[in-house]
């Protein structure tokens, strides 16, 4: 159909076209509303639909205009990529944490279970239909704009600006990437392509039973029974502190020796006794976890891939070691609120 024929003007077209650019774009580079479930746009660029117009242009050229049928598959991919990147944006912003596949996947079924059971039906039934509606509004809209580009495509002069537009957006994300100024000015959205990338990667990488032990240590043997600290109350309290700088800075040494002194006297009048050494943390300024988590496990964890690795293994840990030997073991954890089942 051509490109005009639809249209009672000129301008109507392009104006069309425009609109069906702008909503293929924010479809993967809205942002959230903190704290709230709804979504603004910070009128950054996606270099996902860049690249797809650019891909669509080049098509064109060599084949001719993609069939309605590649549109629909098309639209199908983009509401999946919409569904992750409002997942990417709005996790966060509701729970504080971005979301993990892994995880959040398991706890899926209990929180339908939870919400048949506590919920009317007709609540639980309106939020599904509710939902099935939203998708499928989503998905009407990107199969919309996605016709109105295959009507642009039709005619030589838009689809000569469309390539150009396309590929100017994706050239500067490229120049950006290599550490080019050319991007200073221009806001892009991450990929949404590489959030399902990392997801995908990390799920294969924890479902596979020799893949995760590939990428982390072994945890060290140990051989003791722990009976020297039978019978005896054990308390590992990590104190987030500057270490070694309290000792070697000139400037805070003298500050804190006296409270040092005094500590020092205060455990030797009440038949205390204390050792020390220096150890260096995998981590500083923060991400205290990772420390944590590599002194219960015996492994170096350094960076939060690792971290999340870690806690998808079955590892013999320092908790597990004095649980086997009688101690009933408890943890405190400042800020959690909610069961930790990793």
């Amino acid at each position: 159909m051509a490109w005009r024929s639809m249209e009672r003007s000129h301008w109507v077209s392009w104006l069309l076209l425009a609109a069906a650019l702008y909503l293929l774009n924010l479809a993967l580079s809205f942002h959230n509303v903190w704290p709230t479930p709804w979504i603004e746009d910070r009128h950054e660029f996606s270099v996902e639909i860049a690249l797809l117009i650019l891909g669509l242009v080049v098509w064109t050229e060599l084949r001719g205009a993609p069939g309605r049928g590649l549109m629909v598959v098309l639209a199908i991919v983009l509401t999946l990529l919409a569904i992750g990147r409002y997942a990417e944006v709005t996790a966060p912003a509701l729970y504080g944490r971005t979301v993990n596949l892994y995880w959040d996947a398991q706890h899926l079924p209990k929180v339908a279970a939870m919400l048949v059971e506590v919920a009317p039906p007709w609540l639980v039934a309106g939020a599904a239909l509710g939902l099935i509606l939203l998708l499928g509004l989503v998905f009407a809209l990107i199969l919309w704009a996605l016709g109105r580009v295959r009507l642009g495509l039709s005619e030589s002069r838009p689809r000569r600006v469309m390539g150009a537009v396309a590929g100017g957006v994706a050239a500067l994300y490229l120049a950006g990437s290599l550490g080019g100024p050319l991007r200073a000015h221009i806001k892009y959205a991450k990929p949404v392509t590489q959030t399902y990338a990392a997801q995908t990667a990390f799920l294969v990488d924890a479902l596979a039973h020799n893949g995760a032990a590939r990428q982390l240590p072994d945890s060290p043997a140990v051989t003791s029974d722990l009976g020297m600290a039978r019978g005896a109350h054990v308390v590992v309290l990590f104190l987030e502190s500057y270490g070694a700088t309290a000792y070697d800075r000139a400037d805070l040494a003298p500050v804190i020796d006296p409270a040092r002194a005094s500590l020092e006297a205060a455990a030797a009048d009440t038949g205390r006794g204390a050792v020390s050494a220096f150890v260096r943390s995998p981590t500083f300024g923060g991400a205290s976890w990772l420390a944590h988590a590599s002194l219960l496990s015996g492994i170096e964890v350094d960076d939060s891939p690792s971290y999340k690795l870690l806690l998808t293994q079955e590892r013999d840990t320092l908790v597990h070691r004095f649980s086997r030997f009688g101690h009933r073991a408890v943890a405190v954890m400042p800020g959690l609120r909610m069961d930790w089942p990793e």
